[in-house]
C-alpha cells in the first residue's frame, strides 16, 4: 500500500472510527499454552497466542515483547478500579437496542450512534464496539511516530477490548444471568471453564491479517458473540435444574491459603460439553482477531521499520504514559462505574 492511502485510511479511522475483516484462509499451528496464572488467565492467553498468529516481520517485533503483552493483557480490568470511565469499555448491552439481530439500529460509527443516542445513553449501555475502533486510531499513530512504549501499552490493551467483544455475556444487560435468577453465569463461562479446561484446548494460530473494514469487523464479532447468548443461558439453566443442588459447588483452598466455594469441576465439564466446546471457539477467534488488529495498525501506519522501533532504548515507561481521549467522558452516568459486567 502506498503512503497516501495509509494517510486516507488513518483519516477515516480518526473521524468516523472505520474499519472489518477479510476472511481469508490461513495456516494453523498449535502452540502450546504456556501461561499458568489463575487470575485473568483468559486474557493472557488470548494476548500471549495472538503474538503467534502474526506473520513477519510483526511476528518477531511482538515475540520479543511477549512477555509484557502476555502479563499486562489484564490492565484494562485493573483500571475498573482507578478509572470511572473505564467499566463502560468493555461491553455493551446489544438488546437494550436491538430486539432481535441482525444488529439494525445501532450505527457502527462514534458520531452517528451520538446523534442518535445520546452519548450518555451510549456510556451507560456500553461503547466495546466504539472503542476498539478508537484504540485502532490509537495504535496506529503510535507505530507512525515509531513510539515502542505507545505501542506495547496499546497492544496490550486493544488486545483485552477486541477479547471481551466474543464473550456472549458481554452483549447483553444480563451479563450475569442477574435477569433469569443465573448468578454467577459469568464468571462460569469465562473464568472457571479456561480454568479447568485450557490446558486441553488445541488454540489455532491463524495468520493475522488486514482488516478491510475495522468497524465491520468488530460488529460482526459482537452479533456472532450476542447469536451465542441464549443457549449459553439456556443450556446454565436446564442443567442447573437437573443437577443435584448439593453437588453442584465445592470448596476447595487456592494457592494462598484460603478457602472459597466454587462451581464443581463435573459440573463445569458438562456445560462446556453441552456447549459444544463454545469457550474454545470463542478464544480461538478472539486470538485471530487480536492478531488481526495489530497487523492492520502497522499497515495502516505506513509499515515502519520495526528493527528502528524495537531497538529503541527508550527510558519511557509503557504503562505510565497517558493518551488522548477521542470518545469524552467528562460526564458519566454510575453504570460506568464498579463492577459492571466483570
Amino acid at each position: 500500500m502506498k503512503s497516501l492511502k495509509h494517510q486516507i485510511l488513518l483519516a477515516i479511522c480518526f473521524i468516523a472510527y472505520c474499519g472489518n475483516s477479510i476472511s481469508d484462509g490461513f495456516n494453523v499451528i498449535p502452540v502450546k499454552t504456556t501461561v499458568t496464572q489463575w487470575g485473568f488467565l483468559g486474557h493472557k492467553t488470548i494476548n500471549q497466542h495472538a503474538v503467534f498468529a502474526l506473520p513477519q516481520p510483526l511476528f518477531g517485533f511482538y515475540k520479543k515483547h511477549i512477555q509484557f503483552i502476555t502479563d499486562h493483557a489484564v490492565d484494562p480490568d485493573q483500571r475498573r478500579y482507578s478509572d470511572t470511565a473505564e467499566a463502560c469499555r468493555h461491553y455493551i448491552d446489544l438488546d437494550h437496542y436491538e430486539k432481535a439481530l441482525p444488529i439494525d439500529t445501532l450505527p457502527k460509527y462514534w458520531m452517528q450512534a451520538v446523534e442518535k443516542f445520546t452519548a450518555d445513553t451510549l456510556f451507560e449501555y456500553g461503547i466495546v464496539p466504539y472503542h476498539v475502533q478508537m484504540m485502532l486510531y490509537r495504535l496506529t499513530k503510535a507505530f507512525q511516530e515509531k513510539n515502542l512504549a505507545a505501542i506495547l501499552r496499546l497492544s496490550a490493551d486493544i488486545g483485552h477490548y477486541v477479547a471481551d467483544v466474543h464473550v456472549p455475556l458481554h452483549t447483553t444487560e444480563n451479563y450475569d444471568g442477574q435477569l433469569t435468577h443465573q448468578h454467577g453465569i459469568h464468571a462460569l463461562w469465562e473464568t472457571r471453564i479456561p480454568e479447568i479446561s485450557l490446558p486441553n484446548y488445541l488454540l489455532l494460530t491463524p495468520n493475522g491479517h488486514f482488516l478491510e473494514s475495522p468497524a465491520d469487523s468488530i460488529w460482526n464479532s459482537i452479533s456472532q458473540s450476542h447469536a451465542l447468548l441464549p443457549s449459553v443461558l439456556k443450556t446454565e439453566k436446564q442443567l442447573s435444574q437437573n443437577w443435584p443442588k448439593n453437588k453442584k459447588y465445592e470448596f476447595s483452598t487456592d494457592l494462598h491459603g484460603k478457602t472459597k466455594k466454587q462451581i464443581h469441576p463435573k459440573f463445569v465439564k458438562s456445560y462446556e460439553t453441552q456447549l459444544n466446546n463454545m469457550v474454545e471457539t470463542r478464544m480461538n477467534q478472539a486470538i485471530a482477531a487480536v492478531a488481526s488488529y495489530w497487523y492492520t495498525a502497522w499497515i495502516l501506519a505506513g509499515q515502519p521499520n520495526l528493527d528502528e522501533i524495537s531497538n529503541q532504548t527508550s527510558s519511557q515507561d509503557p504503562i505510565s504514559l497517558k493518551t488522548e481521549t477521542v470518545i469524552s467522558t467528562s460526564i458519566l452516568p454510575s453504570r460506568c462505574d464498579g463492577l459492571k459486567h466483570d
